[in-house]
């Protein structure tokens, strides 16, 4: 009867879908793998800081895709929290916009500096509220 009982009950739970994230870049370096943990780091605080964090695991990936002959780097990551997602992707759409901004404003390499200061200023007001340490290997092969 207990197994029968532990079968209904695990009947009845309903599964979210998978949730996929994009993330191009530029060039995978260390400045592009910090600034997906910052936006991973920001998307945890948007999405869970009032109704109370969560425990899950997610799977981070480094691809390439093709865009007109070119390849371009992204990572890729995938779990079951669309809040979560759903932040990453606000935060990555946000920090476009700023750059198209200053791109369209300064097409030089004054333009250039001011984003290099807005992402600077992003990490260090980042680092004044949490203490984080985030460790993946991108750059290696995932087993």
């Amino acid at each position: 009867m207990l197994f029968s009982s532990q079968y209904e009950t695990k009947q009845r739970k309903q599964w979210r879908s998978l949730e996929f994230i994009q993330y191009p870049v530029i060039t995978d370096n260390e400045n592009s793998q910090l600034k997906f943990a910052l936006d991973m780091a920001f998307a945890l605080n948007e999405a869970f800081a009032k109704a109370g964090y969560k425990r899950f695991s997610g799977i981070v990936k480094k691809s390439t895709a093709q865009r007109n002959g070119l390849e371009i780097p992204y990572y890729e990551f995938v779990c079951h929290q669309a809040e979560f997602c759903g932040a990453i992707r606000r935060n990555y759409a946000r920090f476009l916009s700023s750059i198209l901004a200053l791109k369209a404003q300064f097409p030089d390499a004054i333009g250039k500096e001011k984003m290099r200061q807005m992402v600077t200023a992003e990490r260090q007001q980042f680092e004044e509220e949490w203490d984080i340490t985030v460790n993946y290997a991108l750059s290696s092969p995932l087993c």
